[in-house]
């Protein structure tokens, strides 16, 4: 099939004039500069003149100085390029073109966006011409996840930063005081699992937290506890201000990317949880009439939430970011869960750090996250592995260097699922050779003791939170079917 578009011969989009008339207004008034400055660079104007002159009125902004015709045309004459850049007369010319100061915003987006649509036809291109077997030996696979990395990428472009005084900045932090004081709670998303909830402060809008613990310590089975409780309460939330439950299943809730696990284990572990029974009971299909009725009723009850989850056990982290937000373009959400951050990536070696995964990877995936989390104003909960080297230590409780290759840096939270029976030894301790009897069952008692009072005993261990207090919290574990309740002690 042959393509007959005329838009396929169309001369690639560009604002030339608002071009011009941007740098019309910045020459005139430099004062302009602000409006663009957060999100417009030179290689987004079309023509590479325009960007010359641009770079050159950055620069003497940056520098402090005046920014006008004069300058720049001394400027120019000093490096030799005045002619290069259409000589005084141009200069002159793009001064009858500016406009009010006002617009100047408007004219750098116009630019900003004729630019993005460049790119995208040029990623077009390179898909078309690599499907046809012009880009090399790449399978179809491969092709989809480079095109999906470049759109990505696009995405990210153009993010704008803000710029306040010290005096708004701590105004603003009053407000935001003040706003907690008078409605009687925290502004950050409340989970309804009190112990979480007073061990993180709730999860916070723009947050970057990471949940960790060694490998069968239960952070998947807390993490998805976490997501179907919130889920419920925005649920519950929705139904109340009048919304149907079809309605409230659609609304904005949680997702969960599975790097790890397939979307039907986290199924059964959901299953198994709200039925109160065994997840081995529930795989190995060792069902009684009684607990098949509590799994259809478990079933309902799920089906009817905002609880999504991607299965991305495939997924490259270098794609993981680019992967969320397309997501989150298509489906808002109120909290985002990544299980997990160490995946080895196929086409990366292994590090020498015993974590089996490429360090940069991971750094990269998780600053692509922590910025994606503040550009999207949301909580993101991501899991990863902790160091099994907390064993050799007198105490093994988890600290920030058993995580110290995960993005520990760019967390503005850092807790751990730490439960104390993993690193206790399973067999009774030996009596001495020259161990009386006595000594030996008072000893003997206390093993028993440490490891009765330590068997369904998990702790929240938070080992760092940028705006507020460590510490630890019980937890109590279940361990048949993986899942966590308050502390009675």
């Amino acid at each position: 099939m042959s393509a007959t578009n005329d838009s396929w011969n169309a001369p690639p989009p560009a604002s030339i004039q608002a071009e011009q008339s941007l740098l019309g207004t910045l020459l005139a008034n430099n004062r302009a500069y602000e409006r663009v400055s957060d999100f417009l660079k030179a290689e987004h104007f079309h023509d590479p003149l325009h960007g010359r002159i641009f770079t050159a009125i950055e620069q003497r902004i940056i520098e402090g100085k005046l920014a006008d015709a004069v300058t720049l045309k001394g400027d120019f004459e000093n490096s030799g390029i005045l002619d290069d850049v259409g000589g005084t007369k141009y200069l002159v010319q793009l001064l009858s073109a500016m406009v009010g100061i006002i617009n100047a915003g408007e004219y750098g987006r116009a630019i900003h966006d004729s630019w993005i649509r460049r790119q995208l036809i040029e990623i077009g291109n390179g898909i078309v011409s690599t499907a046809y077997g012009n880009g090399g030996e790449a399978d179809g696979r491969a092709q989809i996840e480079a095109a999906e990395r470049a759109l990505g990428d696009l995405i990210c472009t153009g993010r704008r930063d803000r710029v306040m005084t010290i005096g708004e900045a701590v105004a603003a932090a009053i407000a935001q005081a003040e706003a907690i004081y008078k409605g009687g709670r925290s502004p950050g998303l409340l989970t309804g699992m009190y112990t979480v909830d007073q061990a993180l402060g709730g999860l916070w809008p723009g947050d970057f937290d990471l949940l960790a613990g060694i490998p069968g310590a239960g952070k998947t089975a807390l993490a998805v506890q976490i997501g179907y409780s919130l889920a419920q309460r925005l649920f519950n939330a929705a139904i109340a201000t009048g919304a149907t439950e079809d309605e409230a299943k659609r609304i904005p809730g949680v997702v969960v990317f599975s790097l790890e696990m397939s979307a039907e284990e986290l199924g059964a572990r959901i299953a198994a949880y709200r039925a109160g029974i065994s997840v081995e009971q529930l795989r190995t299909g060792r069902l009684s009439n009684e607990i098949a009725v509590k799994l259809l009723h478990a079933q309902q009850e799920a089906d009817k939430l905002p609880l999504r989850i991607r299965d991305c056990r495939a997924l490259s982290p270098k794609l993981l970011a680019a992967r969320v937000r397309m997501h989150l373009m298509r489906q808002p959400e109120m909290l985002v869960i990544v299980d997990h951050l160490l995946v080895l990536d196929s086409d990366t070696p292994k590090s020498r750090n015993g974590a089996g995964n490429d360090v940069a990877t991971v750094a990269k995936a998780s600053r692509d996250l922590k910025q994606l989390a503040g550009d999207t104003g949301l909580p993101f909960l991501t899991l990863t592995h902790a160091s099994r080297a907390s064993a050799k230590r007198d105490n093994p409780r988890p600290t920030m260097g058993d995580v110290k290759w995960a993005g520990e840096g760019d967390a503005d939270c850092v807790a751990f699922i730490h439960r104390p029976i993993m690193f206790m030894s399973s067999d009774p301790p030996r009596r001495g050779d020259k161990e009386g009897e006595e000594a030996y069952a008072s000893r003997l008692n206390r093993w028993h003791d440490e490891r009765d009072a330590s068997q369904d005993l998990a702790e929240l261990v938070v080992a760092k939170r940028r705006m507020g207090a460590t510490g630890v919290w019980r937890l109590r574990f279940n361990g048949p079917s993986t899942s966590f309740d308050e502390w009675a002690a």
